[in-house]
């Protein structure tokens, strides 16, 4: 869906789903105390300035924080 609305809007949702995801990220850190930082800002830096693989990239690596927190748990 994202993708969809990434180009019917000519590449502007891109900017608003990349601040979204890096507020989720956090607020699920917050919830299940992961710690992770608000990036949300730095995702939508880096979506303008054409390194919007780099803010996918950082995005994973806090989800994985997530994925290794489960883990470690069980």
């Amino acid at each position: 869906m994202a993708i969809l609305l990434t180009m019917v809007t000519c590449g502007l949702y891109s900017f608003y789903w990349v601040y979204k995801l890096g507020k989720k990220i956090h607020e699920g850190g917050t919830r299940y105390g992961v710690p992770v930082e608000d990036r949300s800002t730095l995702y939508i830096i880096l979506t303008v300035l054409g390194f919007g693989i780099v803010a996918y990239v950082m995005a994973q690596s806090d989800l994985n924080k997530f994925a290794n927190n489960n883990a470690t748990a069980q």
